[in-house]
């Protein structure tokens, strides 16, 4: 098996159009760069080699030879083919948060090497379950570091928290009740929760409700992982009150239709409501407290990209 020697390397500065890059290579006895894993780390977090060619913006057959080369050079099979797609094999898997470091690694070596104030190129994978907090974040980092490419996906916090600890997406945004001590979290914004009614509820002109006047009332819940749910039942456990009329609907958007589509009455953190003329939010009294958090791995938090976007979002939060 090829070990990869720290002697075989030099780093040369390459222009790539408009931005300098620091490009990993190595002498004949092994074959591994940079960008041998940026394809590995691509088809991981795509799952095809096509859309991972796409996301790197070369061809596929680069990224098929890539991986080929890694896999023939290291004497492991690191990638299963199949019909619907491309997945890691274990070996693959077992690999992926230290190949996701290195290149975060290098981007922030290239950044210090160069003397850059902030990071050029490489990428950020960002997930967020709540729009509307995260977008002015990326306007903000978008601003300071126009040409790192962002990949940015909707999920609920249960699934985010997963995708970073197994290395899928470098950051999150999301909700927790305190800070996961496993994990690099950055609290940005105090959240509460509302019931949200339709306009021309009975209730809409409250200051607050108590959780067991609403026990009549048809609850329309979020998926299971959802942070608003998980906080709502855990409220009302707390308080011993029970809702026997609640159905489910699998995001955000689609409980506001239904609420205000007359089918009941949903929950949100006060951030969340919006503005909807249709809709009215009154805060719950005595739930449980939550803070919407930026969440990564403990030894990439400070490296390059990552670290710029937790300080666009603190500036961005700090300023509000």
């Amino acid at each position: 098996m090829a070990r990869f020697s720290p002697s075989a390397i030099r780093i040369d500065e390459v222009r790539v159009g408009f931005v300098t890059r620091a490009v990993v290579r190595t002498d004949g006895r092994n074959r591994m760069n940079a960008q041998f894993l940026r394809s590995l780390d691509a088809v991981a977090r795509h799952g095809s080699l096509s859309a991972a060619a796409q996301s790197l913006g070369i061809s596929q057959p680069a990224v098929t030879q890539h991986i080929k080369a890694l896999e023939r050079d290291s004497g492991r099979p690191l990638l299963l083919r199949q019909a619907s797609g491309a997945v890691l094999t274990a070996e693959g898997e077992a690999l992926l948060p230290r190949v996701r470091q290195a290149l975060l690694v290098l981007d922030d070596l290239e950044m210090r090497l160069f003397g850059r104030a902030s990071p050029e190129g490489g990428c950020l994978s960002i997930g967020q379950c709540a729009p509307h907090l995260v977008m002015p974040v990326l306007g903000r980092f978008m601003a300071a570091c126009p040409t790192v490419r962002l990949e940015v996906l909707f999920d609920n916090s249960a699934r985010l928290l997963e995708m970073v600890e197994q290395s899928r997406i470098d950051i999150a945004m999301l909700t927790l009740t305190e800070p996961l001590p496993h994990l690099a979290c950055t609290r940005l914004v105090a959240l509460r929760l509302m019931f949200v009614l339709p306009a021309g509820h009975p209730w809409s002109n409250r200051a607050e409700i108590d959780l067991s006047e609403a026990t009549d009332e048809t609850i329309i819940m979020r998926e299971v992982g959802s942070s608003t749910r998980q906080l709502f039942e855990g409220t009302a456990q707390r308080l011993g009150v029970v809702f026997p009329q609640q159905f489910v609907m699998g995001s955000r958007e689609a409980m506001k239709e239904a609420v205000a589509a007359g089918l009941g009455i949903g929950v949100v953190f006060d951030a969340e409501l919006g503005a909807d003329e249709r809709l009215v939010g009154v805060p719950i009294r005595d739930s449980s407290p939550a803070s919407e958090y930026l969440v990564c791995r403990q030894e990439v938090s400070e490296l390059g990209v990552v670290a710029a976007f937790i300080a666009a979002a603190r500036a961005q939060y700090e300023s509000a």
